[in-house]
């Protein structure tokens, strides 16, 4: 195997069913893995032969459960991949909590979970494994077609908006509506079209702004609707602190558990189980009806 160039998975042996699972995957990416026992040649020594692998891998990926923490060589494996400075992804397979000798190693490391959105936590996955995958060297595109390339008929090239279909239809622009005439000002105080004075006319020019400005603005950001979007103080897991990961999604410093505002609750739930009704997301998340339409409103 090419030094740098593979992926050092770390199992338990009894998680040898998921295994086929990975293993399929890095094989669909044509990424070069390396793991035991399969890779270890008859009659050498198998702390050797780990330890090598280790150390020239390019990434190292454990497959974390209950079973490899109880595992020994789990445990020898990490303690390698750090001391040799590898980049650990940790895939977390059974939601289990970290136990002492893990948490002191994972501690500052970012955990991939499966069980909560096994499509999400794969996807995660192989846009980390991707700068390995064989799939993304693509040959050199030789002269002789980049002078094709030039040379190719202007009908082929991009023209604008109408070249883009949505769905299977060509894209339509959305008319804008007209532009309405803009509002005569007040008139002066003392003029002779000024019945209700300065101090009238001031309330009710206020009056009617407050009226048109909407509740909810299409294309509002969270922090704008932010009083309406509760986010999380602490774990729902184990109680521990969190700390904002990126945008809806909150990690805890303690058990690495995801935790999610209410407007990142409500995307998860339409991306398992599809379009519902506002009510449903409502009455499902135990939400306001305030809070949905807030994130109506802001998507």
């Amino acid at each position: 195997m090419t030094p740098g160039k593979y992926v050092f998975v770390s199992y338990s042996s009894k998680d040898a069913d998921f295994m086929k699972n990975i293993t399929g995957l890095l094989e669909v990416m044509k990424i070069e893995y390396w793991k035991a026992p399969e890779k270890i040649p008859p009659g050498s020594s198998y702390a050797k032969e780990i330890n090598r692998a280790i150390e020239n891998c390019g990434l190292f990926l454990l497959i974390l459960s209950q079973n490899s923490q109880s595992s020994i060589w789990c445990e020898k494996e990490v303690d390698s991949a750090l001391s040799y400075g590898r980049r650990i992804i940790p895939y977390n397979i059974d939601n289990v909590a970290l136990e002492d000798a893990f948490r002191f190693y994972l501690n500052n490391v970012q955990m991939i979970f499966h069980t909560r959105n096994s499509s999400k936590g794969l996807n995660e996955l192989k846009n980390l494994l991707k700068p390995l995958s064989a799939v993304n060297t693509a040959p050199a595109q030789k002269a002789e077609e980049k002078e094709a390339a030039k040379a190719a008929p202007a009908a082929t090239e991009f023209k604008g908006l109408d070249d883009i279909k949505f769905k299977g239809e060509t894209y339509q622009p959305v008319k804008k509506k007209p532009e309405a005439a803009p509002r005569k000002a007040a008139p002066a105080a003392g003029s002779k079209n000024s019945r209700n004075g300065p101090a009238k006319s001031a309330v009710k020019n206020n009056a009617l702004q407050q009226k048109e400005e909407p509740r909810f603005r299409r294309g509002m950001s969270k922090r704008e609707l932010f009083p309406l979007n509760n986010v999380p103080k602490q774990c729902e897991f184990c109680g521990g602190k969190v700390y904002n990961d990126h945008d809806g999604v909150f990690i805890c410093e303690d058990c690495h558990a995801e935790n999610y505002d209410d407007y990142q609750r409500i995307e998860n739930y339409l991306n398992e189980n599809g379009p519902c009704p506002l009510a449903e997301l409502s009455s499902k998340l135990n939400l306001s009806q305030r809070a949905v339409l807030a994130w109506r409103s802001h998507h």
